[in-house]
């Protein structure tokens, strides 16, 4: 189960990409801390919480996009204690909807924002894997799952 931003992960010819769908990013403020409209300028004022070096190259590049260098002072690979720290006001942060599908700190605000895009969640498995039946179950297992929770939204990039 992978997942690669703005788009698949790119192939290497040894791996079958199988798109389960596309999950939005979302920004995560300390309760009443965030004007209605948030912008460039507000964000650049904020001290960030990042996840794993993926998530936090994406981030960056974002911020970059919209013009500023974001203040990166905490990092944490874990959904749970990333949103305790937006919780305790130590900084805002962008996370994955199936993050705050598994856990929401109710001491944070979530907004939607299209600056940091989205992410496309798949399985990859060997070529050929998906004839052996364990794969196969665990496959269509998944695929059900990510209908419900991710919808049908399986979208590849433009280009």
């Amino acid at each position: 189960l992978v997942f690669g931003y703005d788009g698949p992960p790119e192939e290497d010819g040894a791996l079958t990409w199988v798109p389960l769908g596309v999950e939005s990013l979302s920004l995560v403020v300390p309760p009443g801390s965030a004007p209605d409209e948030v912008d460039a300028t507000w964000l650049a004022a904020q001290d960030w919480v990042a996840g794993c070096v993926r998530c936090r190259e994406h981030l960056v590049s974002c911020c970059h996009l919209a013009g500023f260098e974001p203040r990166l002072l905490h990092e944490s690979d874990d959904y749970v204690a990333v949103q305790n720290l937006v919780a305790h006001g130590f900084g805002v942060t962008v996370l994955p909807r199936l993050a705050l599908s598994a856990f929401r700190h109710p001491d944070v605000e979530v907004r939607r924002s299209d600056l940091f895009g989205a992410r496309h969640v798949g399985i990859v498995h060997r070529r050929g894997a998906e004839a052996v039946p364990a794969i196969r179950a665990l496959s269509e297992r998944l695929r059900g799952v990510a209908k419900e929770t991710l919808g049908n939204r399986r979208r590849r990039p433009a280009g």
